[in-house]
């Protein structure tokens, strides 16, 4: 015995019936494709927040890291600060009477009419701008100073007239830079 179709249906209801699947499964398969897309695009804007979030950390971690590097650089400057000043305290053989005493003689030898305008100490040597009432003055400061037996080096490189008062007769300044080192007396370590 053979197989025989036993639908009682009409084939054209059945033809729609199966249509009707087809397109519930297609709608389905529509359906489930949106979804997964949905759910794809949200996963990209996940990643994307989760990138731009790590990339502000990242920068906020390259500015302190350059807070950092001013940091160190001001460090540096600080240290080579100290070390200079440490050199100035070695040099002294950690005496800063030799400097206090080099001072009061330089006030002591100083004429009346002498202004130190700048001055700056660097180990063992003194430099300084002044100014003074006339070229003479800066001689007889000169010898003072060599002669002292505190000074050694003593120079003076410029000098140059600066009129102070054009109407005034003889009232002309002279400005010159002078330069010394201090000479550590042997038996003077106090």
């Amino acid at each position: 015995m053979g197989k025989k179709d036993l639908n009682l249906l009409p084939l054209e209801v059945l033809n729609r019936r199966r249509a009707k699947q087809r397109t519930r499964m297609m709608s389905l398969l529509l359906i489930f494709t949106i979804l997964a897309c949905l759910l794809g695009v949200q996963t990209l804007f996940i990643k994307k927040n989760s990138l731009e979030n790590k990339k502000t950390d990242i920068i906020r971690q390259i500015n302190g890291f350059n807070e950092v590097s001013a940091l160190e650089k001001t460090l540096t400057t600080e240290k080579q600060s100290v070390a200079s000043f440490q050199e100035v305290l070695n040099t002294a053989g950690n005496s800063p009477e030799l400097y206090r005493d080099a001072l009061d003689r330089l006030e002591k030898d100083m004429p009346e009419d002498v202004f130190i305008l700048e001055m700056s100490l660097t180990g063992e040597k003194i430099s300084a701008k002044c100014a003074a009432s006339k070229e003479m003055v800066v001689a007889d400061l000169i010898r003072k100073l060599k002669d002292s037996g505190m000074f050694a080096d003593v120079f003076v490189s410029e000098i140059t007239n600066s009129q102070k008062d054009v109407t005034a007769k003889n009232q002309d300044n002279v400005n010159f830079n002078i330069s010394c080192t201090i000479q550590v007396q042997k038996g003077n370590t106090k």
